[in-house]
């Protein structure tokens, strides 16, 4: 259970850093806890596609992307921004993902 609240801890962090840095201009970056809500919600049901029913990561990811493009396109935000945020956010974090499992793989 605590590898759950660990990785979602870590996803959060980096998406709300991701949305901050990447997107300066204040008018495409989403609002910070319009993030944690999102990821909040998508992150746990992912972890349990993937650890529990042993579902591909791809799919997976693919389905947090339309998910969380969705929630953000819902909350009054053009589609191509709310793709495109859910889109740059999501595959950071995977990539963050993949740096820090490969850095405990070595370890």
């Amino acid at each position: 259970m605590l590898i759950f609240l660990i990785n979602l801890i870590i996803t959060i962090l980096v998406e709300v850093a991701a949305n901050k840095f990447l997107f300066k201009n204040k008018d495409f970056r989403i609002p910070t806890n319009k993030v944690i809500i999102a990821n909040s919600i998508s992150n746990p049901l992912a972890q349990i596609g993937h650890r529990m029913f042993f579902i591909n990561l791809w799919p997976i990811e693919l389905a947090v992307i339309i998910f969380e493009f969705i929630f953000y396109f819902s909350r009054n935000t053009n589609y191509r921004q709310a793709l495109t945020i859910s889109l740059i956010l999501n595959v950071t974090s995977v990539l963050v993902g993949f740096f820090i499992h490969s850095l405990l793989v070595i370890l």
